[in-house]
């Protein structure tokens, strides 16, 4: 049951700021506060921040905020200081991670590193009590005609499904009104590790919109898989857990590179439930503003 990353929108390296306006109420649930109310810069400590009300999301099985309907009232409320209720049968260090990182003050919430640190202690005292064939290629440039389109798998800014290229299942995302230069594909694929969702590489489709070729999840977003009826047991909560900030440690230390999009709507899962974060856009290297 491993857990990956998607979906981290245009990431910034970790000395870049970034501006959006409007965009705001799109994961309003997942939003830090500081982020609330004029410019938003986006830092790692924002990420920290979405990974606590994913850590909550895995262990309570309910959607954040879910009582509140209206999306504004909820950025008012976390911006005041509301958090959602951590059940109190919540093991006590899980809970205290929880906690550390939605702080209101982002100086205070842990880094992904340290907190890995924290789950993997927790992990090894659970354990105590219970006693693809596709290589990168050398050109990143795919054939379109080479892709064969299966069903659809989701639609938010952008469409993807589930298709065949050269005999082995992949996702293809379509990207509406984006075009991505070498570079940028480069600088994705770069972003390679076993907790983020593998990219193969792009290709222009009929539609002359750019399509990226990327790795299949076959069981899908983490939203899905926690609001499900699938059991979920601690030590599946901590494996899930330990696969994102495994995945953050290298966008933030390895690769300097800021989310900007995390949710459990971005969290795939393989297979055998591993998690990898996805949709990590178009990353920056450090000497690109």
């Amino acid at each position: 049951n491993k857990a990956k990353l998607t979906d981290y929108g245009l990431p910034k390296s970790n000395n870049q700021m970034s501006t959006i306006s409007g965009k705001i109420i799109e994961s309003y649930a997942y939003v830090a506060p500081e982020l609330i109310g004029g410019k938003i810069i986006h830092t790692d400590k924002s990420d920290i921040y979405a990974l606590s009300i994913i850590l909550w999301e895995i262990i309570t099985r309910q959607i954040p905020y879910k009582e509140i309907e209206n999306k504004f009232a909820i950025l008012s409320k976390v911006k005041n200081g509301y958090r959602e209720t951590i059940p109190s049968n919540c093991n006590q260090s899980f809970a205290n991670i929880i906690k550390q990182c939605w702080d209101g003050n982002p100086d205070n919430r842990p880094t992904a590193s340290q907190i890995l640190i924290q789950l993997q202690s927790i992990e090894n005292v659970v354990d105590s009590n219970n006693n693809n064939n596709i290589d990168y290629m050398k050109d990143d440039t795919i054939n379109h005609s080479d892709l064969k389109y299966n069903r659809k798998l989701g639609n938010n800014q952008s469409e993807v499904y589930e298709g065949k290229w050269l005999d082995s299942i992949v996702a293809i995302k379509d990207l509406q009104n984006i075009l991505l230069n070498k570079e940028e594909i480069r600088l994705l694929k770069e972003c390679d590790h076993p907790n983020i969702v593998k990219i193969y590489g792009c290709c222009i489709n009929p539609k002359h919109e750019c399509s990226i070729i990327m790795e299949y999840m076959k069981n899908g977003s983490l939203y899905d898989f926690i609001h499900s009826n699938n059991e979920i047991t601690l030590n599946l909560i901590l494996n899930i857990a330990i696969d994102i900030v495994n995945g953050l440690v290298h966008l933030h230390d390895t690769k300097h590179v800021i989310h900007r999009n995390l949710k459990s709507m971005n969290v795939l899962l393989d297979d055998n439930n591993k998690a990898k974060l996805t949709d990590y856009g178009l990353p920056k290297s450090n000497n690109q503003m």
